[in-house]
Order: structure tokens, then C-alpha cells, then sequence
């Protein structure tokens, strides 16, 4: 069989059994000694020629990222793919370059075999992400994903990316969130009734308090100088240089500084390397980098390395060379085709008698419908017909746990055959299918055995033991379509105007009614089967104005021809599918983020397992419009040295509390230079959606810790994307789901009400 892609489809009959042919040869030899080394030969060429067609397809497929995903330069990409087929390497490449691979030494391989990394765009533009599995036999699968890398672009040269930036064709400032704010009290200078002087969030100006008896905005509990106008920045202490060190602490009280509050050599980013002999300015790093950092220590700098997070290699751009590895993959199409066709003997050499000729028939064999109880949104199946092996058909879901083979093959769900005419036809099945979460598991195999009572082109179904697994088809002597068994044919359900009726289904049947005693509509509902009318032979025509859903649903009918002979019901294959679709009905979610589950902390610069100061967003939506909530409780100084804010620890913090937190600190200064002012959180926790039925929920946060100094890096507390399916959610019954991350999991609670 071939070796193909995931997401290519291809149908061709294909021989990987010889074992009948090479039985019916006749070889011609001039004398003993030769036939017996003749015999010797062709016994070793026979087990190497079946366990070459015996070894099944590799398949790979990519999970995350989706294809036409848009991405940002810098920020972290999962990447997952799963192979299957006695798997022994997967590799994933970005483009040309190759970021993960994974290898194992057990004999003939393993299956399912997963895969997970972390890719860090760091150029704009489109990029090709390709997965290529490995089988025991050498044999290769591709499966490739195209994604798009955007800039952060930065318009206005304020350093806050314009997808982030409310005035980005302004220079502004991160109080602002982009916008000018002179004063730095966090409301932008447009919409400030006071913009040279910091004030309350209300309207921006200052507001009197009871509680500040110096007058300097920094209410008296946490005023360190309660009798001394000062500035907020220093704790309410006096600070002439505005450096966030109160004069009795600064040894140059007249020259903002930052260690001993003294002015320091021109160095942004406090790496010790004066800005003009630092290659990177505005990151911190070291001397042996010219000022760059290189975070994998494998000698090529991060922003120059395309695995800045893995040890690797200066010839490979920063990422490894590992012994083994295979070249670039290739286009899937010029992947060479395994099984040629040539026969290994007359490799040999060998030539050989003409084969017997046998009494042959055309048989033609046709897969209708596959049904499958389980939530699976692909299947495939690897079928050997009478010794010829098909390549896997793949099958999406056309409703739930039902797959329509007609429609999506589309007239290639049939195969013709020559075959023995007295001799039942050998079936082998075997169908796997990969659940939501990327799992792939076996769903059947079985070998089934058709006589020619079951070549009269009436339905045959397989179904196991436990009804979990159905597939209905048909045998037929020649052409299916010449058979007595025909399918009818549904027309489209015709409509009144505006919808309104009346809802009529026809449909049309070749064959006499003279030799059927009637007609089965099934219907089913949103892919499940809720009655089966029964008609009579002359019937082509039924009302179903009493049948269709108001809303929400879809109502689907099909057509059997049937007749009973001598007391056993025989019917036709099935109809096409004509589907009525209701107008959706509308709901109204609300999405609650309830806590965060630290069960990881990293441990910061003095050795304790907290991590903060945090900020971070919550995201609800549902694919096109989506709701966040922004939070930052963290400052910290223009040169990186301090910071303040809320830090948190092993347990289940309640975002709630946090919120409430930061208000409580926001409260506590009133004046301009409070560290307070950069703090900003939304006052509930709850986003309201309005969705349609079978209408997914995308949840999106992104929550990160700022640490200080160069012996600690920045940690995401929890990053992830998340689909929440609407089949797992109740209505009028809130709904808990924990959300796992490698530092923390993430609970929210999803209540769905039924709009009016």
C-alpha cells in the first residue's frame, strides 16, 4: 500500500497478497538440481514478498497549530502531532529547519506514537509546519499545516505592539495602555479632566480624603512620612529627584539613580555593558555576547537562534543536529510510492509459465453507511478485498456518529473485481478511529466471507457484537446500478414560501412495484434515528409538516426499498439523505472565571516558591466575538531593579480575591506617582456570550509573573487555549471545567440559559 498523508484521500485497488498467484505457478526446470534451488529461492522470496505486503501505512497528522492559524513573532507556539503504524521517528520541521525529533529502538516500532514541542516564530510572514512519521519498514508519512507570523509591530514607537495599543499612530505611555497620559495616573490625556495632575480613575483628578492629613495623596496607613507632603512613589516620603527613593535614603537626592539611588553609566537594560557597545540594548545580557543573551547557552544568541530554548548547533541556526535524522521533508507527493508492482522472482531472473486460467466474475462491492457510537471526528479504514488491499479511505463525520460514504467519497465508494465464481469473497476490515483530544484507537478488525447468496446487490451490514460499530454495503454480480435491488432516489424537500410549508419529500425508484412490497423512510434527528414510517409500494410522496424541528435541529430522511421472501425481510441500499435544518436556537453563556490552581510555583529570586508580581487577560468568546478581562497588579521601576504587586503561591486563589485586591490597592493612594496607579482590574469576574446551538466556547488566558534582576526569568503562571463543546454543557445547571497547565490549572464555570 502506499504511503500518503493525513489529509490526502486516494482510492486505488492494489495487490499485497501473492500467495494465490505464486501458488498456481508452474515453473519449468531442466532437472533436479535445479528445481530444488529454484524451490529454495522461491520459498525466501515468498516470506520476504508477504512480510513486505503484510506491513501496514504509516499515518501523521498534525493537532496544534491549525492550518491558517495566525501567530505572533516571540510568543510561544505548542506544536503536537501523533503517528501511527508501528512508528520508529517523528520529526517536526519549521519550513527547512528541523525543531523536534523523537526516536525508540523497539523492535517494530509503536503505535500511536505522540509528539510535543514549543516553537518560537521569530520572523513574520508565512511558514510551513510539516510532521513526518517513520515506520520499521523505512516507509514515510507528511502532514503539513501553513500558518501566518505577524509583527508587533510598533507604529508609534512607544513600545506597546499596536494589537495591544489603544492610540497606536500615538507615542504613549503603559499607564495609558498606549495613549499619552502626562500625569501618569492611568487615564489617557483625552478622556482626563485633569491631565496634568494624577487623579482618581473616576474623571482623573484628585479627590480630597480624610484619611491624608499631609495632603499628598498617599492615604495614612501606608504613608511612611504621614506628616510630610511627599511623593507617592517614595511611600509618601519627600523624593526631589522623582526615582522612587525617598530623599532620606538617596545618596544623590538631587540626580534620579537607581543602585544607591545614584545615577548609573547609560545602560538600559542594566546588564553592566553601556548601551553603546551593547549589541542588545534593550534586553539584558552578558559580556561574552556583546550584551546579548543566548538563554540556551549553545553560542548562537536568542534572537539570532530559531530554538532560542534548546541547545543546538551554529551550522543548524541554534537548533540541534541529532545523529540520524533524515533529510528536509518532502512535498507529499513525491514521496515514492511503495509496491510497484514488480514481482521479486523476475528480479531474480527468473522467467515464468503462464498461469492457469480460472472461471472469473466481476463483482462489485459498495460502501454505503458507517455508524459509530462514540465521539470520534475522524475515521479511516484499511480494507483487503479478496486479497487486494485498498489504501485507507478517510471519513469526516456527516452528523453525529454517522458517516454518509456516498457523499464523501463521492462515487469512488466502490470497487470491481474479478473473482472465482463458486468461491466466497474474503473481507478484511480494520477501521481505527481519533477522538477530540487526538487519541487514535482501534475500532474493529474482522474478516468477513460473502457466498453468492449475498451477491444479489441487496444490503449487507457488519455490525460488532456490542452494535458500537455498523457498516452497511452491498455485493453485486456486475453493476450495483443493474442490480434488482436499486436505491431510490430523495429529491429535495420542497417548501411553501417563507419556510412555512408545506414539507413534502419525494423521491423516485427505478425498479417495478410489482416486485417490492413498500417503502421504510427513516428519520433521524441531529444523526439519531426517532422513527421509521412505513409505505406502500406505489407510495413516492409523504407530508412531514408534523415531522420537521422548529429550531435547533436537523431533521434528516432516507428511502429502503424492501420485500419479504419466504418470511425474511431483504431491502435495498439507502436513499440519498435529504436534510431539513431548523433556524438555531439562542442561547444566552455566561463564563465565570472562578480561581487559579497553582500547583507548580517557580521559585523567584530569593529562593521562595512565589510568583508574581502577576498580570495577565481572560478571554470568552465564541470564534468571532469574544470578551476579556485585563488585570495587572504589578510595578516596577523604569530600569528593572524593584518591583511591587500582588505575588502568589501553592494553592487555589479565587480571581474574585484577586480583583478585589488590586481595587483595595488602587484605594490606598489617591496621589500621582502611587506604584498603585498601574494597577487595573475589571470588578466581576463573569463574561456574558450569546451563542446559537452546538455553538462552541473558545476560552483564551494568558497569565504571567514579572521578576527582577538577571538571575531569574519571567515565567507564565498559566497560557492556553481551550474549546469548550457546547455537548458539554447543561442548561440552567452552571458547569465546572478545570482547565490544566503545566504551572497552574486554570477553573472556570459555564452557566447556558435559554434566550427568550
Amino acid at each position: 500500500m502506499n504511503n500518503y498523508s493525513v489529509n490526502q484521500k486516494t482510492i486505488r485497488a492494489q495487490s499485497t497478497n501473492g500467495g494465490k498467484g505464486i501458488s498456481k505457478l508452474l515453473w519449468i526446470l531442466g532437472c533436479s538440481g535445479i528445481a530444488v534451488i529454484a524451490v529454495i529461492i522461491l520459498l525466501v522470496a515468498g516470506v520476504l514478498y508477504f512480510n513486505t505486503s503484510r506491513h501496514s501505512n504509516s499515518i501523521v497528522f498534525i493537532r496544534e497549530p491549525l492550518n491558517s492559524d495566525s501567530l505572533r513573532i516571540g510568543e510561544p507556539v505548542p506544536v503536537r502531532a501523533v503517528a501511527k503504524g508501528d512508528i520508529t521517528q517523528v520529526e517536526i520541521w519549521v519550513d527547512d529547519q528541523l525543531i523536534q525529533f523523537e526516536n525508540n529502538d523497539i523492535p517494530g516500532g509503536v503505535s500511536p506514537f505522540p509528539i510535543i514541542t514549543t516553537w518560537y516564530p521569530t520572523h513574520s510572514g508565512m511558514h510551513t509546519i510539516s510532521a513526518r512519521s517513520t515506520d520499521s519498514s523505512g516507509k514515510q508519512s507528511v502532514n503539513q499545516v501553513v500558518v501566518t507570523v505577524l509583527d508587533n509591530q510598533d507604529s508609534d514607537g512607544d513600545l506597546i505592539p499596536d494589537h495591544l495599543d489603544n492610540c497606536p499612530e500615538q507615542a504613549g505611555t503603559d499607564a495609558g495602555l498606549g495613549c499619552m497620559d502626562q500625569d501618569f495616573d492611568g487615564i489617557p490625556d483625552e478622556v482626563d479632566a485633569c491631565p496634568d495632575t494624577a487623579g482618581m480613575p473616576e474623571d482623573g483628578c484628585p479627590a480630597p480624603s480624610e484619611n491624608d492629613r499631609d495632603g499628598d495623596g498617599v492615604t495614612d496607613p501606608v504613608d511612611v512620612c504621614p506628616d510630610v507632603a511627599g511623593s507617592p512613589g517614595a511611600h509618601g516620603c519627600l523624593d526631589q529627584d522623582g526615582d522612587g527613593y525617598a530623599d532620606t535614603e538617596d545618596e544623590c537626592p538631587g540626580e534620579p539613580g537607581t543602585t544607591g539611588a545614584c545615577p548609573t553609566i547609560d545602560d538600559m537594560d542594566s546588564d553592566g555593558i553601556p548601551d553603546g557597545e551593547d549589541a542588545c540594548p534593550t534586553s539584558w545580557g552578558t559580556a561574552n555576547f556583546a550584551g546579548c543573551s543566548d538563554s540556551d547557552a549553545d553560542g548562537v544568541i536568542d534572537h539570532e537562534d530559531t530554538c532560542p530554548t534548546t541547545s543546538g548547533s551554529a551550522d543548524n541556526n541554534g537548533c540541534p543536529i541529532p545523529h540520524g535524522v533524515l533529510p528536509p521533508p518532502p512535498d507529499p507527493e513525491d514521496i515514492e510510492v511503495a509496491g510497484d508492482g514488480s514481482n521479486p522472482l523476475q528480479d531474480m531472473g527468473f522467467e515464468l509459465a503462464p498461469p492457469r486460467y480460472l472461471e472469473l466474475i466481476t463483482l462489485e462491492l459498495s460502501a454505503h453507511e458507517l455508524e459509530i457510537r462514540g465521539d470520534y471526528q475522524r475515521v479511516w479504514c484499511y480494507l483487503v478485498i479478496d486479497g487486494n488491499a485498498r489504501d485507507p479511505d478517510y471519513f469526516e463525520p456527516s452528523g453525529q456518529n454517522f458517516w454518509n460514504i456516498d457523499e464523501v467519497l463521492g462515487g469512488d465508494n466502490s470497487i470491481s473485481i474479478p473473482h472465482e465464481e463458486t468461491e466466497p469473497i474474503p473481507i478484511i476490515l480494520d477501521c481505527l478511529g481519533e477522538e477530540n483530544g487526538g487519541r487514535v484507537t482501534q475500532l474493529v478488525y474482522q474478516e468477513i466471507s460473502h457466498g453468492e447468496a449475498d451477491w444479489t446487490g441487496r444490503e449487507l451490514y457488519f455490525a460488532t457484537d456490542d452494535h458500537n460499530f455498523i457498516l452497511k454495503y452491498q455485493i453485486c454480480r456486475g453493476s450495483c446500478g443493474d442490480s434488482q435491488f436499486q436505491a431510490p432516489r430523495l429529491s429535495p424537500i420542497i417548501v411553501g414560501n417563507f419556510r412555512q410549508g408545506p414539507y413534502r419529500l419525494y423521491w423516485q425508484w427505478d425498479g417495478r412495484s410489482a416486485n417490492i412490497d413498500g417503502f421504510h423512510v427513516n428519520h433521524y434527528r441531529d444523526g439519531e434515528l426517532i422513527a421509521v414510517y412505513n409505505y406502500g409500494s406505489t407510495i413516492r410522496r409523504i407530508g412531514i409538516d408534523d415531522y420537521v424541528s422548529p429550531c435547533g435541529h436537523t431533521d434528516e430522511f432516507e428511502v429502503y426499498a424492501y420485500k419479504f421472501i419466504e418470511g425474511t425481510m431483504l431491502r435495498s441500499p439507502s436513499s440519498n439523505i435529504e436534510a431539513w435544518v431548523a433556524d438555531p436556537c439562542q442561547y444566552n453563556a455566561i463564563v465565570t472565571f472562578d480561581s487559579l490552581d497553582i500547583h507548580n510555583p517557580q521559585q523567584d529570586e530569593d529562593g521562595l516558591y512565589q510568583m508574581g508580581p502577576i498580570s495577565g487577560y481572560l478571554s470568552a468568546g465564541d470564534g468571532e466575538h469574544n470578551e476579556w478581562l485585563d488585570f495587572e497588579a504589578r510595578w516596577f521601576s523604569a530600569l528593572d531593579t524593584r518591583s511591587e504587586g500582588l505575588w502568589l503561591g501553592e494553592g487555589i486563589h479565587s480571581f474574585q480575591d484577586i480583583f478585589d485586591w488590586i481595587h483595595r490597592e488602587m484605594a490606598s493612594c489617591l496621589g500621582r506617582g502611587c506604584h498603585s496607579n498601574d494597577y487595573f482590574a475589571p470588578e466581576i469576574t463573569a463574561t456574558h456570550l450569546q451563542i446559537e446551538e452546538r455553538q462552541n466556547i473558545f476560552i483564551f488566558a494568558h497569565i504571567s509573573e514579572h521578576d527582577t534582576g538577571i538571575t531569574n526569568p519571567n515565567e507564565y503562571i498559566y497560557y492556553g487555549r481551550h474549546t469548550i463543546h457546547f455537548d458539554d454543557l447543561a442548561l440552567n445547571s452552571p458547569v465546572r471545567f478545570v482547565l490544566e497547565g503545566e504551572v497552574a490549572n486554570l477553573i472556570v464555570v459555564v452557566e447556558l440559559i435559554e434566550a427568550q
